[in-house]
């Protein structure tokens, strides 16, 4: 009897080893199975598609924005080329006016005072350069018709 008891005894030992190591036996595979479902997420190959998708949406977005600064940039230079023109004094030579310079200096002649007789001119227009000698000087026949 006491060979059967001790007998059971150990069958009853050895089954709740059993039990405990399958038991733990699952708890390890759970917990590899975890382990491997976060590095399947996290692997490159998994992520790639992912992130070639952002690069796809951000390469669009840089386009769209490139696009929208250029657009702006030929408007600013449009608009700037409009106020140059409307400054440019071709623009008054066109409405009849002149410029006149020194030829030996090539400065502006603004007063004419500022000329001697004799000095000679080259005066702008709209279509072209008349070059000139000074006969008077001054303010010398200003009412010369």
């Amino acid at each position: 009897r006491r060979v059967a008891a001790g007998r059971q005894d150990v069958d009853r030992r050895a089954l709740a080893l059993r039990r405990a190591t399958l038991s733990a036996l699952r708890l390890r595979q759970e917990a590899v199975r975890g382990r491997q479902r976060r590095l399947r997420a996290r692997a490159p190959a998994t992520r790639l598609p992912l992130w070639v998708a952002a690069v796809r949406e951000r390469r669009a977005h840089l386009r769209a924005a490139f696009t929208a600064g250029q657009r702006e940039r030929r408007s600013q230079v449009t608009a700037a080329a409009g106020r140059l023109e409307a400054l440019s004094p071709l623009r008054v030579l066109a409405r009849g006016y002149s410029l006149t310079y020194d030829r030996a200096t090539g400065a502006l002649v603004r007063d004419p005072a500022a000329v001697p007789a004799g000095s000679r001119l080259r005066t702008r227009l709209r279509d072209g350069v008349v070059d000139s000698t000074v006969t008077a000087s001054g303010m010398e026949g200003a009412g010369d018709g």
